[in-house]
């Protein structure tokens, strides 16, 4: 069950004499506008899908439709009430319900999603095989995916992390060859068969997928689940080293950033928790057994979650929901929450990576580079959003800390220089191409 939302909570507590008028009317507004905002997100997702998965999901999308206008249109009776109690009234009998369905649907139309792309993680490969048990003309279907593979080749490697780059750049080229070689009738069967097992190869290092499916347990912590259970799923030929490997190190640099909740602290078992996980590399990096410290890290992270658990979290400003330590936006509304003050800002990011530059300079021992290991890592990660500009400015931070790599084998202050203005000219266009769209913060 989900809590009910803050509207909710305030609403009641006015009509009851225990709350003031503003607040609720504040609370109502800033409620229609998150939803609103939420559906436009979701709105633009469901247009970038394919053609055949937009007719495959139409039923869902229609239930999620009808419920997002109903949780919508009671925050917009009680943001016009005006403080009168027979709306106000209803909108405490009435928006727990809307709101359960609305969330219930939300789930069943991004299941829908998902499944309609089997049975491998690439939509190129299933609309091919697909076309193959049909009634269609197998040749011009596996002319077109391979055009839309080619065309999206290099932008689809961009959204991954380097460590992951060559090893799907392999697995896509052996894709696009077997669709560039539709098979005569007699041979589907096999054609088909070897589709589906350069499919299931490109989904050992498919991390989009694994993030779908498996970051939501044994904790609340996203990026420690998806470790842990990448070591699951390497024994039995699921998930590849290279991406249990990623894995491993995002979540150890993750759990070393962590900002501990509002006015509570990062719990202690984070050291041991980071101990086990470092061990796991060590043993994965090897190609050694990870069953039995996998088993110890199981145990450990119980303990972490139950220290969570303890710890006082952060609940949204919009629906009043608990929402897990290091959460960005709120899991029930989509609301924006606050970092805790801890993660620095771009600005002062980039000010720091250039003074430990001018130090290595100057001839001072700086870990420079880890540092910039951290920033690439990062930057990797934010290649997801295709926007043309955004992917431009993300090139242009690329070229700049590819000339402080340099700088980090043959110190200089040429090249420190045209490494600084590179990053400088990006992190100013960044500024401006998130004030002109709020939606990717």
């Amino acid at each position: 069950m989900y809590p009910e939302p803050l509207l909710v909570t305030q609403a009641r507590a006015y009509l009851e004499g225990q709350g003031g008028l503003p607040e609720v009317l504040d609370c109502a507004e800033k409620t229609r506008q998150s939803v609103e905002q939420h559906g436009q997100e979701m709105q633009a997702r469901l247009h970038n899908e394919p053609a055949h998965v937009q007719a495959l999901v139409e039923p869902e999308v229609k239930a999620w439709l009808e419920s997002h206008a109903d949780f919508l249109r009671w925050a917009r009776i009680a943001a016009e009430s005006a403080g009168a109690s027979a709306p106000l009234e209803a909108l405490c009998q009435g928006l727990p319900v809307s709101a359960q369905r609305f969330h219930f649907d939300e789930f069943r139309l991004s299941e829908a999603l998902w499944v309609s792309r089997g049975p491998t993680t690439m939509a190129f490969a299933n609309r091919a095989l697909a076309a193959s048990q049909a009634e269609e003309d197998l040749a011009a279907v596996c002319q077109r995916e391979a055009e839309l593979l080619g065309a999206s080749f290099t932008p689809f490697l961009q959204g991954y992390p380097l460590e992951l780059q060559e090893p799907l750049a392999a697995r896509l080229e052996e894709m696009l060859e077997w669709l560039e070689q539709p098979p005569a009738p007699p041979d589907v069967a096999a054609w088909r068969s070897q589709g589906e097992q350069i499919g299931k190869e490109l989904g050992r290092y498919d991390l989009s997928f694994l993030l779908r499916g498996y970051s939501a347990g044994p904790t609340t912590y996203g990026p420690l689940n998806l470790a842990l259970n990448a070591c699951w799923l390497q024994p039995q030929g699921f998930v590849a080293p290279e991406l249990t490997q990623f894995c491993l190190q995002d979540a150890l640099t993750q759990l070393e950033g962590l900002a501990p909740p509002e006015g509570g602290e990062v719990p202690e078992i984070f050291e041991d928790m980071e101990q086990l996980l470092g061990q796991l590399l060590k043993l994965c990096q090897r190609g050694e057994d990870l069953t039995a410290v996998h088993q110890a890290a199981s145990e450990v992270a119980q303990e972490f979650q139950q220290a969570l658990e303890v710890e006082e979290q952060a609940r949204c400003p919009v629906c009043n929901q608990a929402q897990p330590l290091g959460t960005r936006r709120c899991t029930m509304c989509g609301s924006a929450m606050s970092t805790g003050g801890a993660e620095q800002a771009p600005q002062e990011r980039l000010d720091r990576v250039l003074s430990l530059a001018e130090a290595r300079l100057q001839g001072e021992e700086v870990d420079l580079e880890k540092e910039l290991t951290s920033y690439r890592r990062d930057l990797d990660k934010a290649r997801s959003f295709q926007d043309p500009d955004y992917q431009e400015i993300l090139a242009q931070y690329s070229e700049g800390l590819a000339a402080l790599e340099e700088f980090v084998q043959e110190p200089g202050r040429e090249l420190l220089d045209e490494a600084a203005g590179w990053l400088r000219q990006a992190e100013t266009r960044l500024k401006s191409w998130k004030e002109a769209h709020p939606e990717a913060d």
